[in-house]
């Protein structure tokens, strides 16, 4: 199993789906390299942004066979305008308490603006804007509340 650094910015300044590739094959390269891996059977896995980072992955590169992609965020644009589930059992403020908006701009993918002020980058950085290029196995795994 391989676990990559993937050093992506979350000021703003980058697009985090196109960085993803960049990030994580030269580390599959220096695996199939060493003799750890083989390159015609490589998968990926995550889960919530790893999620997100294993579709991703599967929209910028075809070197993955299989892709699992468990509670992932898919569409940024459809997760910022997203209810909470966890955020039930405070009446009258459920709104306040949940945290998809401040997700989606200050923490992954950190693209600090709401979708309304760049819709566009929105839509460059959720896999789902991308999936014909998919051409690996996917499993998308979901919970009742996802």
């Amino acid at each position: 199993m391989l676990i990559p650094s993937i050093p992506l910015w979350r000021d703003g300044t980058q697009d985090h789906l196109p960085a993803l590739a960049t990030a994580v094959l030269p580390a599959i390269d220096k695996l199939a390299a060493m003799g750890i891996a083989d390159p015609a059977r490589v998968g990926v896995m995550g889960q919530s942004y790893g999620g997100y980072t294993a579709l991703g992955l599967a929209t910028q590169t075809d070197r993955f066979k299989a892709v699992i992609a468990i509670a992932p965020l898919s569409d940024l644009t459809a997760f910022y305008g997203a209810f909470d589930i966890t955020a039930r059992g405070y009446p009258g403020i459920e709104h306040e308490k949940s945290a998809s908006a401040m997700i989606a701009e200050l923490a992954a993918p950190g693209l600090q603006v709401p979708p309304y002020a760049d819709l566009d980058r929105y839509r460059r950085n959720s896999p789902l804007s991308f999936v014909d290029r998919v051409t690996a196995k996917v499993l998308l795994i979901h919970g009742e509340h996802d």
